[in-house]
């Protein structure tokens, strides 16, 4: 069998280069969109970003007395749509948890701090039909704020984790099934915490936390995971720490979400607790970042800086399946973006604008329907990806109804042909490219895998490729329908 020599010879052309996601800024097709609001997190239903509540105005004072909202905002991708209802909400408040629960098509939303600076405990679920409607519930967790909330599709529940009440940081764990709150006992579990990220992998089946604060004037660089099927915490030890550098690690209040599409957790800015930079306020101020990293289960890149994308902390933001991007709205901003300090560090800007975060260019993998295979013993055999192929990753492929004791294969090339078997033999069968190579797949009840490692070059971005699988089963050939492939730009 033959190598595959077109994506080794790459290898040595050129260095790996970064890939292509960037922030941009999106001017909304809605004439009347939300008031800058900070001190907040997004929600997704698939199809749109919702953002409750939060901090109003610029500038915002930090003490109690604040300014802050109870209006419900919803962003399709072209514009925003005000769904708060003219009586019946939720108090104002800000620092709050809300997460969309798909199980039964609502928001759902707990705790925050209100305008005089108490904590709450309350939950809330609203539905376009219904609207905002309070639970009455015997056990839930204590009145908090900046805790955060996910839902964990593994086992159909929200996961909700830590936050600070004006005296204690919780290191409790929560789940929600849309009806009641159970407290989990983990053996493990992180310190006490607040204004930590959290977002869930869903492809590894893990909520991932990142940062927060605590009695420590410095922020927490700490990564960690949650399984519900284990039903606990764990620390995991990162090759590169966000935000390090020789006084602290880590950072409060950033914007978090897992793009599924790509396989990775994104989280935006952030803010320093304390910094050492002497700029605008002092010695005290908070340095908004405007970094963007990226955490793939092993380690933390960072995607660096975008000049569309001013720092901030505390946005709303949520990966959308149906857009395929991160959205971020709002957050406390610098007013000079990037890393420069507001002229008074107590009087931040709050942002009103709405941002994307998507590469420029997707994978994909889909089976033509218009080039079928032929059959064998076991039906008619067929290919999909159970890894995309994303350069600068390993694609995987998946073969089903591949009989016991085959020998399968998959054929690759970057071109398209048709050759019909008849001339061997099997009339039935024609392969649809146009010199490709051959790989032998591992077998396995039924089915066979092969994967593809694929260079991070720029002259693959949006390049097409070819893929045929197959089975010798004893004197039998039986094979799949074309599969036809773009290497994406992560």
């Amino acid at each position: 069998m033959r190598t595959l020599s077109p994506l080794a010879a790459a290898l040595s052309l050129a260095a790996m280069l970064p890939a292509q996601s960037a922030w941009s800024l999106i001017t909304p097709s809605t004439t009347t969109n939300p008031a800058g609001v900070a001190s907040l997190t997004g929600a997704t239903d698939g199809t749109g970003l919702y953002v409750f509540g939060g901090r109003l105005g610029s500038p915002a004072v930090f003490g109690n007395g604040l300014n802050l909202s109870q209006e419900l905002w919803r962003f399709d991708g072209l514009g925003w749509t005000n769904l708060t209802s003219p009586t019946g909400n939720p108090a104002r408040r800000e620092f709050f948890a809300i997460e969309w629960f798909p199980p039964t098509g609502r928001l759902v939303l707990f705790g925050g701090k209100d305008p005089a600076g108490g904590n709450l405990g309350d939950t809330w679920l609203w539905d376009q039909a219904n609207g905002w409607v309070q639970l009455t519930l015997p056990v839930a967790p204590s009145a908090r704020h900046w805790c955060s909330m996910v839902y964990d599709d593994t086992v159909g529940r929200l996961v909700l984790f830590g936050g600070y009440d004006g005296t204690s940081y919780f290191n409790d764990t929560w789940t929600f099934d849309g009806v009641a709150w159970q407290l989990q006992t983990p053996a493990t579990s992180p310190s006490g915490r607040g204004r930590h990220g959290m977002a869930f992998d869903s492809f590894r089946s893990r909520v991932v936390l990142f940062g927060g604060t605590n009695a420590s004037p410095n922020p927490n660089g700490e990564t960690w995971e949650w399984s519900s099927a284990a039903s606990n915490w764990t620390r995991v030890t990162t090759a590169t720490i966000p935000y390090d550098n020789t006084t602290r690690q880590g950072c409060v209040s950033p914007g978090m979400a897992y793009d599924s599409l790509r396989r990775r957790v994104v989280m935006v800015g952030g803010y320093d607790a304390v910094n050492t930079n002497t700029g605008g306020g002092g010695t005290t101020s908070d340095l908004y970042e405007d970094n963007t990293w990226e955490y793939d289960g092993t380690d933390w890149v960072d995607r660096g800086t975008f000049a569309s994308l001013p720092g901030r902390g505390g946005p709303a933001c949520a990966f959308v399946p149906a857009l395929g991007a991160t959205i971020l709205f709002g957050g406390f901003n610098d007013a000079y973006g990037g890393n420069a300090f507001p002229t008074n560090p107590m009087f931040p800007r709050i942002d009103n604008q709405t941002y994307v975060y998507r590469t420029t260019t997707y994978a994909g993998f889909t089976e033509n329907a218009t080039l079928p295979g032929c059959p064998n013993v076991s039906g008619q055999p067929s290919i999909s990806a159970t890894a995309l192929p994303w350069a600068g990753t390993t694609a995987a492929f998946r073969l089903t109804n591949i009989p016991g004791g085959s020998l399968p294969f998959v054929l690759f090339d970057f071109f398209t042909g048709s050759t019909n078997l008849a001339l061997i033999g099997y009339p039935q069968c024609t392969v649809y490219l146009a010199a490709p190579t051959t790989f032998g797949a591992v077998p396995g009840g039924g089915s066979a895998s092969w994967t593809l490692p694929i260079p991070d070059l720029p002259f693959l971005y949006g390049g097409s490729f070819y893929l045929q699988g197959g089975a010798l089963t004893g004197l039998a050939i039986s094979l799949t329908g074309r599969g036809d492939g773009v290497f994406g730009a992560l």
